[in-house]
């Protein structure tokens, strides 16, 4: 089954949503994507398992750039 990727930032992903402490922990490394000194860009890769769970919006994780291209290399973009 293949996975599908929204790329998207902090900020618009999760603008109004983020947890108590601040923290958005990528789903593999647990750095967290919400410090700008760790994760400059503020760059965000939100990952699907299915087309319906991208049409209601339910995401599986997010994961930072370097996981994504090692953990998911043939997730399709959307």
């Amino acid at each position: 089954m293949p996975a599908y990727v929204r790329k998207s930032s902090i900020e618009d992903e999760f603008g109004a949503r983020r947890t108590p402490g601040g923290a958005i922990l990528c789903g593999h490394c647990g750095l967290d994507l919400a410090d700008r000194a760790a994760n400059p860009s503020g760059a965000v890769n939100v990952l699907y398992v299915d087309k319906n769970h991208i049409k209601d919006n339910r995401p599986h994780d997010v994961y930072c750039d370097d996981c994504l291209s090692s953990w998911f290399p043939k997730a399709k973009i959307v």
